[in-house]
């Protein structure tokens, strides 16, 4: 397929194409006017013509008329009919008919009978055919008419033989026949045809000017001519296109006489044909005229396009250098110029961009792609020098404290200032980069081995012991590093910095500050992100489920409740500890499905066991991230109205250490769900720094010992001093003490002996499903309180 792929091309087809079109429309539109005018002037034709046909007949209906009209009144010829000598008679009519040129003269007695026919002298009287002409003239003095006679058409008048009444008709007529055709040819410059149309049969061609075959081809065609209102239709006829005009006779029985005036359309339009071939003619040497036009244009206008079109190819390839001289000053001059100023603004931004790309836009030192790019090349170099390469990756510690306290602004200039800070420390060749975040990492080429990397640790950990002072105020920093060297820890760059980030995120618990990578604490890491893909499958497919451990009255020894303890009842794994998931939650966007699913659980089993009359007070853990939500209040009083529980039997536990993560937000929390009428239990208790007079505000009904002091407590005298004295500060503070953990009769004594009020542990049941929580409440030897 043919494409106009070339400018100068396209130009040249366009002026090309619009003169053909100009040419075609005025070609069509002339030719259309030509045809029209043709017609128009045939028409007119056909009309005066179709006038001179009925004048013709009208004058010879006339000449009959008076030719009839004498031989009446002719006394002479009266005495041969009075004497009845029927040779005589017919001669005396044979001389009449000659004398007027008539073709045939009949003679009908009063009765209607044949007296004498010059046609056939011989023949005997008998009835005359054409009864109804005879009624005519009888009622109208005489008439005329057209009839056939032996297939042939003739045109006759009627007059009486007077003697003084008729006492005959006579009949005189002309035949119509291919002579008068052309008489009429002669006078209209017209084709003319008299054919014979009867019902039930083709037409007849009586007469006609044109040739045998035409005529045939003319029967054919009429019974299938649609007639305009004027009488004139085109017909084809053997090839040639006719405009014809219908004309009539009088209708004799049950056939009529059809009259066709034509004139060839063709011929007509023969002084046409001669416009037609001079305006081909014209059109031929314009459209030369226009090609030779459209090549010296469409070359002036492209090639400046060319130009232009070759140095933008070269600023594709890369060279900037090439300019586009026109010494033009029109349109195209201007925008050679403005070619090549947006050619030097392209080269300035895209130098920008690749900066850019590179670059951290606060920071302004390289970015992750530009690390990347870096250990992509220094592995091979480090491969072909036979040397070592460290990767450490370096994260601020707390600094999401610090934007949290201080401001996103006092975090961006502590993050401007560590880069200058990092290359002051390492060696010029390091490379420092920021990866994002509050994350840097650092690049050191051609190093005998690890300790190089720990001692640049190290010697950047002493050099942020001096605070940054920002605003006047000193703010120190600490960081955690993650180490992996090429090629004992990983053999390309996605490798290396993917076990160092395994390994940065072990040393954020180390008390060194750094780690080097080892494949034990890659299982460790893979077993994390394992159990993070798969606990959102978990959740979908209802894995969780809820265990219950009683709680016992330390005083009765009834039971008073129970605690919904979330399991992960995993596939392959088993069952799974929260100790173990729950931490993973909490650094995703989960714990607020899994935490909302357990509430809504555990409502709906404390709702089900009120309906058997089982009345249980029903702890829930929150977590301490769900602590800060301000929505969460809401979200239980709706569970809680919709279930139709009583507020306080529901205990809500809080962590020690989740309510000092951020003690104001913690505090609303807590207080509103106080208001709700919920109950609020410290769990852990002891095992945190929490202020004693800080908790002493909080809202709380109740706290639970850590089990850590309680496991023992019968044979360690530290943990039953520390339990005693919480148990003290529970009470002066009004607050109910639960103890978990019990796990043996000489421990539970020992809570007892010391006036603990709750009981939790293995010794009285280990966490079960509801079902077994069921038989266990018929069975146990602890009775509902």
């Amino acid at each position: 397929m043919f494409r106009f792929r070339s400018f100068q091309r396209r130009i040249l087809f366009f002026f090309l194409g619009l003169f053909i079109i100009i040419q075609a429309v005025a070609f069509f539109a002339v030719n259309t006017a030509n045809i029209a005018s043709a017609l128009t002037q045939i028409k007119d034709e056909l009309l005066v013509g179709g006038k001179i046909f009925n004048k013709v007949i009208a004058e010879r209906t006339a000449h009959l008329f008076v030719a009839a009209r004498l031989l009446s009144g002719d006394f002479a010829f009266k005495t041969v009919f009075a004497t009845g000598d029927q040779p005589t008679l017919i001669s005396a009519m044979e001389n009449h008919r000659d004398r007027i040129q008539a073709d045939i003269m009949m003679l009908v007695s009063p009765e209607r009978k044949l007296i004498a026919d010059t046609a056939h002298p011989e023949a005997q009287p008998g009835p005359f055919p054409f009864v109804d002409l005879i009624k005519a003239a009888e009622q109208r003095g005489e008439a005329s008419s057209t009839v056939f006679i032996n297939e042939r058409l003739y045109q006759i008048v009627v007059v009486p033989l007077l003697a003084p009444v008729p006492v005959a008709w006579i009949c005189i007529g002309f035949i119509i026949d291919d002579t008068l055709a052309k008489d009429l040819q002669a006078l209209t410059t017209l084709d003319v045809t008299f054919g014979r149309v009867q019902s039930g049969h083709p037409p007849l061609i009586l007469a006609s000017t044109l040739s045998e075959t035409m005529r045939k081809a003319l029967a054919a065609a009429l019974p299938t001519v649609q007639w305009a209102a004027d009488k004139t239709a085109l017909i084809n006829i053997d090839g040639q296109e006719y405009v014809s005009l219908s004309l009539s006779l009088p209708k004799q029985g049950n056939s009529s006489v059809a009259v066709v005036l034509q004139h060839s359309l063709d011929q007509a339009l023969i002084p046409f044909y001669r416009l037609r071939t001079t305006l081909i003619t014209l059109f031929l040497a314009g459209l030369l005229l226009s090609l030779a036009g459209g090549i010296l244009i469409a070359r002036t206008v492209t090639k400046p396009v060319r130009l232009l079109v070759e140095a933008a190819c070269a600023i594709q390839d890369g060279d900037y250098r090439h300019t586009v001289t026109l010494c033009q000053q029109d349109e195209l001059g201007r925008l050679a110029s403005a070619f090549n100023q947006m050619t030097g603004a392209i080269e300035v931004r895209e130098e920008q961009i690749k900066h850019q790309a590179y670059h951290d836009n606060l920071t302004d030192l390289p970015n992750r792609s530009f690390l990347l790019r870096q250990l992509t090349e220094a592995i091979p170099a480090a491969q072909e020098k036979n040397t070592a390469l460290a990767l450490i990756i370096m994260d601020l510690n707390r600094f999401k404290d610090v934007n949290a306290v201080l401001g996103h602004s006092t975090g961006d200039t502590i993050l401007k200032k560590i880069g200058p800070l990092l290359k002051s420390v390492v060696h010029e060749s390091v490379t420092v980069v920021r990866m994002g975040g509050d994350e840097f990492a650092l690049l050191l080429p051609e190093i005998d081995g690890v300790a190089q990397a720990i001692e640049a640790t190290q010697e950047i950990s002493a050099a942020m012991e001096t605070p940054f002072l920002i605003d006047g105020n000193p703010i120190q920093m600490e960081a955690s590093f993650g180490i992996a060297v090429f090629p004992e820890h990983g053999q390309d760059a996605d490798t290396l910095i993917k076990l160092a980030d395994v390994a940065l995120y072990l040393a954020k618990g180390l008390t060194s500050g750094y780690s080097v990578y080892a494949p034990e604490l890659d299982r460790h890491s893979l077993r994390q992100l394992i159990l993070l893909g798969e606990l959102r499958l978990a959740i979908e497919h209802e894995q969780m489920v809820f265990f219950y451990q009683p709680k016992v009255n330390l005083v009765t020894g009834r039971i008073i409740g129970v605690e919904a303890l979330l399991r992960w009842e995993h596939p392959q794994h088993g069952f799974i500890p929260p100790d173990e998931f729950i931490p993973i939650l909490e650094g995703t966007g989960l714990i607020k499905p899994l935490t909302m699913w357990t509430f809504k659980a555990a409502f709906s089993q404390c709702a089900q066991l009120n309906a058997m009359g089982i009345n249980l007070d029903m702890a829930v853990n929150l977590s301490a991230r769900m602590l800060q939500d301000p929505r969460v209040p809401d979200l239980v009083t709706e569970m809680i109205e919709s279930f139709h529980l009583p507020p306080e039997q529901i205990i809500v536990e809080i962590t020690e250490s989740a309510i000092m993560a951020d003690p104001k937000k913690t505090a609303d929390t807590i207080e509103r769900l106080h208001t709700i009428g919920v109950k609020l239990c410290i769990d852990d208790f002891g095992t945190g720094y929490s202020s004693m007079s800080y908790l002493q505000k909080l809202p709380v009904t109740e706290i639970k010992i850590d089990k850590s002091f309680v496991l023992q407590l019968d044979k360690n005298p530290n943990d039953a001093a520390i339990a005693h004295s919480v148990i003290e500060l529970g009470h002066s503070l009004g607050l109910k003490v639960v103890a978990e953990g019990i796990e043996s009769r000489e421990v539970w004594d020992v809570l007892q002996s010391l006036g603990c009020d709750v009981a939790q542990g293995y010794f009285m049941s280990r966490p079960i499903p509801i079902a077994k929580l069921l038989d266990w409440l018929k069975d146990s030897p602890w009775g509902l309180g």
